[in-house]
């Protein structure tokens, strides 16, 4: 906490954050916009798990807030960054800092990295390798920096250096085009265009921009696991799934093409009326699907069919089924994704078949043994202790 008291000593810091706005239902009757705002899923309906709008771009569609940024329409973060000399690409700026498109300003000192959201939100990176909030909250230590991804599509790299004299190694600024600005290099401010990737633990913004979590996909499934949130944000979950619409359609559409043939012809017939009835069957506006079981885990969609998660023996699998009907489709979840056909009475039929990635960004990566954080979600939404498994 250290550094972090230390910058609230010096004139970075507002002194009145903007609170995070309130939960607000979602009109079911509403037709979604092309660039829908990101908006909470109310307490009352929270069951811990949401659809993911095809078409939508990712962290959105999570209902986990709008990440304090700016909608679409509103003023620009170039329009708010006018008092910069310099711009590179989206990114206005000058030595040590620059605002991105959706108006989050990034500023780099020897005390830390803090973002300040266009929400009036402040996240605060120490050069100890931990995040802070001003109400207190901590998260962390991420020992070798971090990428905190931002809703407005742009990322913030934050490289942390092996010496005690210079932990702030390196910061670059990356938008969703792909343009990259360098904020901080060793010792000092910089501003100068740079090429920019990052292989190290990448986390989400979102709430109000406060609200820290980590993001795993597992095939159409997507895991999220809250690492920091303010003290009153009260509405945010601890753990959410989100599945992929997207992801799912083109699974099972690669099933049909490769063993329409060979499988039982009734669990065909049921995954050719899933895709003539896509927008029915999984529906990403209105209330979230209402979990039915705990142990298993399984969620009741609008048109009647049920999803299962098993979590048993050293293999992860979900399932879809009519409701309360013996399941016809299954996904194999783990360090990639596969499905398959299932026989009328739930057995399996035929060979396994590679299934679409709903973000590559997201998979689980084995060189950072990823899979075991993104099963804890699963089971801390069964209630059940984590078994750890290996060669998945």
């Amino acid at each position: 906490m250290g550094p972090f008291l230390l910058l609230l000593s010096v004139p970075l810091l507002p002194q009145n954050p903007t609170a995070p706005a309130p939960a607000t239902p979602v009109d079911a009757a509403a037709q979604p916009a092309k660039a829908p705002v990101e908006t909470l899923v109310p307490d009352a309906l929270e069951s811990g798990m949401v659809l993911i709008a095809r078409g939508s771009p990712t962290g959105h569609g999570w209902r986990l807030g709008d990440g304090g940024v700016r909608a679409a329409g509103a003023q620009s973060g170039a329009t708010a960054g006018a008092q910069y000399g310099a711009t590179v690409g989206d990114l206005p700026g000058e030595r040590g800092e620059c605002m991105t498109p959706g108006g989050v300003r990034v500023q780099c000192r020897n005390e830390g990295v803090k973002l300040t959201f266009a929400s009036g939100r402040e996240l605060l990176w120490a050069p100890d390798g931990f995040l802070h909030l001003r109400d207190g909250g901590v998260a962390g230590p991420f020992a070798g920096g971090v990428e905190l991804r931002l809703q407005d599509g742009s990322c913030v790299r934050i490289n942390r250096g092996s010496s005690r004299r210079q932990s702030l190694q390196a910061v670059d600024v990356a938008t969703a085009a792909g343009r990259a600005v360098r904020l901080w290099w060793q010792t000092g401010p910089l501003f100068e265009e740079t090429r920019s990737a990052w292989n190290g633990e990448r986390l989400f913004c979102l709430g109000d921009g406060g609200a820290v979590y980590r993001a795993l996909a597992m095939g159409p499934l997507v895991t999220l696991e809250r690492m920091l949130a303010p003290h009153d944000a009260v509405s945010l979950p601890a753990h959410r799934l989100a599945l992929d619409v997207d992801a799912l359609v083109a699974s099972l559409q690669i099933l049909l093409e490769s063993r329409a043939r060979i499988a039982d012809p009734s669990a065909v017939a049921d995954v050719r009326l899933l895709l003539s009835n896509v927008d029915a069957v999984w529906p990403a506006d209105g209330a979230p699907p209402p979990r039915t079981s705990t142990s298993p885990l399984r969620f009741l969609l609008r048109a009647g069919y049920d999803v299962r998660f098993d979590l048993d023996g050293a293999e992860l699998h979900m399932a879809m089924a009519r409701h309360e009907q013996p399941p016809f489709v299954e996904w194999k979840l783990g360090y990639g994704a596969a499905v398959r056909c299932l026989e009328g009475a739930g057995a399996p039929k035929g060979n396994l078949v590679t299934a679409a990635d709903c973000a590559p960004e997201l998979q689980p990566r084995l060189d950072r043994l990823e899979l075991p954080r993104a099963e804890h979600v699963l089971h801390a939404l069964t209630g059940e202790p984590q078994h750890q498994h290996r060669g998945r």
